[in-house]
């Protein structure tokens, strides 16, 4: 059996085989193999901004990343920030 490896692939994106075999007679075509490579974890830039909207609420903005690698859902934590001065974080993180 023969193979071939084909390196250097994009993640989350199609490709086309086709195997053509020669000889003196003449060539021997494959159909043609389609194959999607896996999703992986979103690369290069994109950005996020919270800007108030009232006291009591933010509106949460991002653009989305330029190579995605796969279907993208968007998650959104919301994270209770205290008000605390370093000296009493580092107190409380160190008493844990």
């Amino acid at each position: 059996m023969t193979e071939f490896t084909d390196t250097g692939l994009v993640a989350f994106t199609w490709y086309e085989y086709r195997i053509s075999s020669h000889n003196g007679y003449g060539a021997a075509n494959s159909t043609p193999m389609v194959y999607r490579t896996g999703e992986d974890i979103p690369s290069g830039n994109f950005t996020a901004r919270v800007e108030p909207v009232e006291a009591t609420a933010v509106e949460l903005s991002w653009t989305a990343p330029t190579s995605p690698n796969g279907v993208i859902q968007v998650a959104c934590t919301a994270l209770a920030l205290l008000q605390v001065s370093v000296a009493e974080w580092l107190a409380r993180l160190t008493a844990v």
